[in-house]
């Protein structure tokens, strides 16, 4: 009998389940991904991979951001190309899968 915690042992749903999850990852792969920051930031891209530790490569990404103006208390969104970027998964806080409608 082992002790509650040992990781040794896993129940019979954890491999169906670890499979699920990794189906449902590789249907998003190629897909456009909208990934919030810890910052602030946004970053919207094409979903290339993942690891263990859940940092997510973009590419053709895009990030955005919220600038308070100077002289007032509006915000301006400002965005910029950068391309391939590896978004920490530490840093993570939501992550979005952007669908289209496709027309008819």
């Amino acid at each position: 009998m082992s002790e509650m915690g040992d990781s040794s042992e896993q129940s019979p749903t954890a491999v169906p389940d670890n499979q699920k999850s990794v189906t449902y990852l590789e249907s998003l792969l190629g897909q456009q991904l909208r990934i919030h920051i810890s910052d602030g930031r946004i970053f919207v891209g094409q979903f290339k991979c993942t690891d263990k530790e859940a940092n997510v490569i973009l590419s053709n990404a895009m990030e955005f951001r919220s600038v308070k103006q100077k002289d007032s208390d509006n915000e301006e969104i400002r965005s910029r190309l950068v391309g391939l970027i590896v978004v920490p998964g530490s840093h993570i806080r939501k992550v979005e899968h952007e669908q289209f409608k496709k027309k008819k």
